[in-house]
């Protein structure tokens, strides 16, 4: 005995299959195959117009794309850096987001003046203005670091003024940090 098959069902289940292929695809298109430049003219484009959060969210897309392009972690802690943010936990994970940004740049790319810079000023701010004795010693590490690695000759001023203010905090110092900082400073 041959089993029938309802039509209708068939035509409807095809008619669904169709749909939920072709907005999949729709999706894969709009959303996940966008180009690393199509990603970056789209967060340009939000940057110029003040929409700093979208901004940042296209270049969080094109990094994920592109890892090792050191200028797309500056654009993201530009964009960052320019987005206002509410006081309190949104303020901490934004700074948080920023640094991170910074030194994925100095792990590509360990000699890039312009990420360093950033990143020092970044934490002389956090230091000045929240007082933030942790902010010295990052500053301190992150120099190391950077003249460890590469030929950053401001790091060496970025050392010393991250000495001087920890220093000034009072922290025990050993003879050698202290050579050092005199060192540093002349």
């Amino acid at each position: 005995m041959a089993a029938r098959i309802n039509k209708k069902f068939l035509l409807v289940l095809t008619g669904v299959v169709v749909l939920l292929i072709s907005s999949a695809v729709g999706i894969w298109v709009t959303w996940i195959h966008e180009s690393v430049s199509d990603l970056i003219a789209s967060g340009d484009s939000f940057y110029e117009r003040g929409l700093y959060g979208k901004a940042g969210r296209r270049y969080g897309k094109a990094i994920l794309k592109d890892p090792k392009n050191v200028d797309l972690y500056i654009k993201f802690f530009d964009a960052k850096s320019s987005e206002p943010v509410e006081f309190g936990a949104p303020a901490r994970k934004a700074h948080g987001e920023q640094i991170m940004a910074l030194r994925a740049a100095l792990r590509e790319e360990p000699d890039n003046a312009e990420a360093f810079g950033r990143l020092m000023m970044l934490f002389m701010k956090r230091g000045v203005e929240l007082n933030d004795i942790t902010a010295w010693n990052s500053m301190k590490i992150a120099s190391d670091s950077a003249l460890e690695v590469g030929e950053i000759i401001e790091a060496y001023k970025y050392r010393g003024v991250a000495q001087v203010n920890l220093l000034r905090s009072q922290l025990p110092m050993s003879d050698e940090e202290r050579w050092q900082i005199q060192k540093d400073l002349e």
